[in-house]
């Protein structure tokens, strides 16, 4: 029971830290809603998994143990692809600031 409570605290941190990279590089290039409503239905069924791993409690059945096997295998690509599309926004948005300071920076001239 406290090991499923402890894997989902830390599921939801590291969830916690891709929705705020995510958000953050949504909103620096401008395309806020078309990026983030897919994420939150993804955020939304990974939670949902993860509480139902909690009130099965340590039982695995191989229902649950097939479940969890299913989930694992598309939750994790779904965590590394949200990763690198955080990685990609921030690229993306630090290039345009970049590009906008330098263009500033020429009108001063």
């Amino acid at each position: 029971m406290f090991r499923g409570i402890a894997k989902f605290v830390s599921v939801l941190f590291l969830l916690a830290l891709l929705t705020i990279a995510i958000i953050d590089s949504a909103r620096s290039i401008g395309q806020s809603d078309i990026i983030l409503t897919p994420f939150y239905t993804l955020l939304e069924s990974i939670v949902q998994f993860e509480l139902n791993n909690i009130k099965d409690g340590v039982e695995m059945t191989f229902s649950s143990y097939l479940s969890y096997s299913v989930v694992f295998f598309i939750k994790l690509p779904a965590v590394v692809i949200l990763g690198l599309l955080s990685l990609l926004f921030f690229v993306i948005g630090y290039k345009q600031n970049q590009s906008l300071s330098e263009s500033s920076d020429l009108r001063k001239i």
